[in-house]
């Protein structure tokens, strides 16, 4: 991946006599600033501290995630019979 990417900045370096314009373009694609995160608002409608970031997530994900029930997991159902099973472990390239 990396040895790609270098060639094709190789190429558009070697080019930019003729297409300064596909040069300029990668640059400006590669300059851009990055979305961050915005500001937190809290419950009270206030603005979070760097602190109380995590405490904000964790009330609001352990409001939307519950625990399961992994007392009664029903069981599958067997996809193959007993002689399909060897039949596919005897051959299993057809």
């Amino acid at each position: 991946m990396w040895r790609t990417k270098i060639s094709f900045e190789k190429k558009l370096a070697k080019s930019i006599d003729t297409d300064c314009r596909s040069f300029y373009a990668y640059v400006k694609t590669r300059s851009q600033a990055k979305p961050s995160i915005g500001l937190l608002i809290g419950q009270d409608k206030a603005q979070l501290q760097l602190d109380e970031v995590a405490e904000e997530f964790k009330r609001y994900f352990t409001s939307v995630f519950t625990s399961e029930n992994i007392v009664d997991i029903p069981s599958a159902a067997p996809l193959f019979l007993e002689t399909e099973s060897r039949e596919i472990m005897r051959h299993p390239h057809r």
